[in-house]
């Protein structure tokens, strides 16, 4: 058992984890986290946000690169070095892991490798990979377990032919032909990168437009520009069977119409959303109360449980590594006695797809809005009238969000953000450009 008594202690190091851990430290708290991976942060930084994005980086290059006679340069025999691209992503991955646990380290914060279960009340056992335990005596503890990829009953994935968004990062080869499960976020990512990367791709998704969450023009825009680069949409399907072929997998289903459809290719990338993580953690018998999978909290990220909170995918918020940043942030802050600790408007959180072209959004969609009875006005600015886009030749791109702020920004020029200002002060007839 460990002698030493923490202030708090942090199941998880991902992105709300290790902030979390960081600011218990600032505000003079003795911090501890237990961490199940080899390496520190969690999802986000090992299988997620930046991984993906460093294959995203790489697929832009190539891309580019195919058009470099467009700006004047002249090149031959370009060529995709898929394994390299594999080595800079990790080479990414394990520069900002090595970058946390630095962290850890300049903020004195103690890191308990292995996997953490509920002692309560005021204890976190950890059993190490080697099936040793230790205790760790607590004040307060942080749920910060994040999530995983969510299975699928008859599309279950084998690392090869079938796979899910952990398997797709560590592919030895682009195949030729890809089919993606799912048009949110990750799957138009994944579906971004391949077809750049050369796959001829085919999203399906079960409702009747790409990124569902998003505002409905934005949707609309995003497939038209999918559609220019080859990758098809199929929306408003069902996949109901999936069978595995000597070439691949053939997939078969129906719209809400009832047509059928038939689908081959050489891979399905399986991502139709990930699930709360707290297998294991020894919920049961406790005050905490579970929902769908989520651990309830309240505003401050408190459980039914006294000193014990939850925060990031383990709770029903949106899943995004900044959200749950901020979520660690605020439990701390709620912990350490903090003056004015106000809670998180979930309407601020800005939500962002970094497919090709990237959707960025803030608060409510315009559906929405007007279903709350809001009175709303819309207006567009084209990035296409942008002189920075046209310099970059990235004249595609969407963002939905509300007025005011934006426009009462100072946008510097020529940027690609000033084409959100203009759009911003075009809802009080301002704007000039165009």
């Amino acid at each position: 058992m460990a002698t030493e008594q923490f202030d708090v202690t942090i199941i998880g190091s991902g992105p709300g984890g290790y902030v979390a851990a960081i600011r218990a430290a600032q505000l003079g708290l003795k911090a501890a986290i237990v961490e199940k991976d080899k390496r520190l942060g969690g999802t986000c930084t090992l299988r997620g946000c930046i991984p993906t994005k460093a294959l995203l980086m790489s697929a832009h290059v190539y891309e580019q690169m195919q058009h470099v006679a467009d700006f004047g340069v002249q090149a031959s025999e370009i060529q995709l070095a898929f394994a390299d691209v594999q080595k800079r992503k990790e080479k990414v991955v394990m520069k900002n892991s090595k970058g946390i646990e630095f962290l850890m380290k300049k903020n004195k914060i103690t890191v308990f490798k292995g996997t953490g279960r509920l002692a309560l009340p005021g204890k976190v056992e950890v059993t190490g990979e080697d099936g040793k335990k230790q205790t760790i005596n607590t004040r307060n503890i942080i749920i910060a377990t994040g999530s995983v990829v969510r299975p699928i009953p008859g599309f279950e994935t084998d690392g090869e032919r079938v796979v899910n968004s952990d398997h797709i990062l560590e592919l030895k080869d682009v195949p030729k032909s890809l089919v993606v499960m799912g048009a949110g976020a990750v799957g138009v990512e994944f579906a971004s990168v391949y077809s750049r990367f050369g796959a001829e791709t085919t999203i399906v998704e079960l409702l009747p437009r790409l990124l569902p969450i998003e505002d409905e023009e934005v949707s609309k825009e995003l497939e038209r520009s999918f559609r220019k680069r080859g990758i098809k949409s199929q929306v408003d399907t069902k996949l109901e069977k999936l069978e595995k072929t000597d070439k691949g997998v053939r997939l078969t289903g129906k719209t809400s119409k009832g047509e059928a459809v038939t689908l081959e290719a050489e891979m399905l990338l399986v991502a139709v959303g990930r699930a709360p993580y707290i297998n294991g953690l020894g919920v049961e018998g406790t005050k905490i109360k579970v929902e769908r999978g989520f651990v309830q909290v309240d505003e401050f990220y408190r459980t039914g449980e006294e000193n014990v909170y939850a925060i990031g995918d383990v709770v029903p918020t949106p899943q995004l590594a900044h959200l749950a940043s901020k979520e660690g942030i605020v439990c701390i802050e709620q912990i350490a006695g903090q003056k004015d600790v106000r809670p998180i408007n979930l309407r601020h959180v800005p939500s962002c797809t970094y497919c090709d072209p990237e959707v960025g959004s803030v608060g409510l969609t315009e559906a929405a809005a007007k279903k709350e009875g809001y009175d709303v006005k819309v207006a567009k600015f084209p990035f296409s009238a942008s002189g920075k886009a046209r310099i970059l030749g990235e004249e595609e791109g969407q963002l939905e969000s509300t007025a005011e702020e934006l426009g009462n920004t100072m946008h510097a020029h020529p940027t690609i953000s000033e084409a959100v200002m203009e759009a911003a002060e075009g809802i009080h007839g301002l704007t000039i450009h165009i």
